[in-house]
């Protein structure tokens, strides 16, 4: 009979990375396996989730509740966790359902008694509070960007731990087109325009929802503003200054490498 090694997987999941062995094994010891059968679901969205999952065989589909049924959103295989937004008490996202897509083995990782061992821990308390203040950022460079790929678990959350969160008026302009480049941004509520303009005539113009980033250019090229963002309704957005990422890559160059990456993508 094959033994599980569950501590090595913990340390295999990017999500849980912080951890110190220590406290992978604390949790482990208050830890269940489930398993599930194929199409069952383990999770529906319309209560607060008791536990964290990972999974250890088979794989998970995340799926969101919309009128006309079901959209996917993502697939989780082995090694994949879901359940962190709940460790880190954000708010629920009652669209989603989460479903065996085949027989899956899943630890089953409590959340109530995983936050009282964690909270008894000096060692990572500024790490799980950065986790827990910048959570959307963190969330969202993770799951929809090929950032999370290039970096290490523990810089990743130092790096969206550097964010500064900016709140718009309707009309605000966040900046104009010619303008001296600034830093990157991650619209985290409301809704922003991108108007582009040639000789005082709009040739470009779009619409920048919540998940959507922009300004990545500024980063890593020294040319002025291509276009405006405009506020259209009161919005909020996580914003990263050129002059502190360029301090987080002389700690850690795959940051460069990742946006240029990123920005090559985004103008595909």
């Amino acid at each position: 009979m094959q033994v599980i090694d569950f501590k090595e997987i913990i340390k295999q999941v990017q999500e849980l990375a912080w951890l110190s062995d220590n406290l992978a094994e604390e949790l482990i010891g208050i830890s269940d396996l489930e398993l599930y059968e194929s199409r069952e679901i383990i999770f529906q969205g319309d209560k607060d989730c008791p536990k964290m999952y990972i999974v250890i065989s088979g794989s998970l589909q995340v799926l969101k509740k919309e009128t006309k049924g079901e959209s996917l959103q993502r697939v989780l295989y082995e090694k994949n966790l879901f359940g962190l937004s709940f460790l880190l008490n954000q708010s629920m996202n009652y669209e989603s359902i989460f479903v065996a897509t085949s027989q899956s083995l899943l630890l089953a990782i409590p959340i109530k008694e995983s936050r009282e061992i964690i909270s008894k821990s000096t060692t990572i308390s500024a790490t799980f509070n950065a986790l827990e203040n910048y959570y959307p950022a963190y969330s969202f460079i993770k799951n929809s960007t090929t950032l999370g790929d290039h970096l290490n678990p523990n810089f990743l959350i130092e790096f969206v731990s550097s964010f500064e969160l900016l709140n718009y008026k309707a009309d605000d302009f966040v900046f104009k087109q010619g303008d001296t480049p600034d830093g990157y941004y991650i619209c985290l509520k409301g809704h922003l325009e991108v108007i582009v303009t040639v000789n005082d005539k709009v040739v470009f113009n779009d619409r920048i929802r919540e998940g959507d980033y922009f300004g990545e250019l500024a980063l890593i090229t020294d040319s002025v503003r291509s276009g405006s963002i405009k506020a259209v309704t009161d919005a909020s957005c996580y914003y990263l200054s050129k002059e502190i990422f360029d301090e987080l890559v002389l700690k850690e160059p795959a940051l460069l490498k990742g946006f240029q990456l990123l920005a090559q993508l985004a103008y595909e």
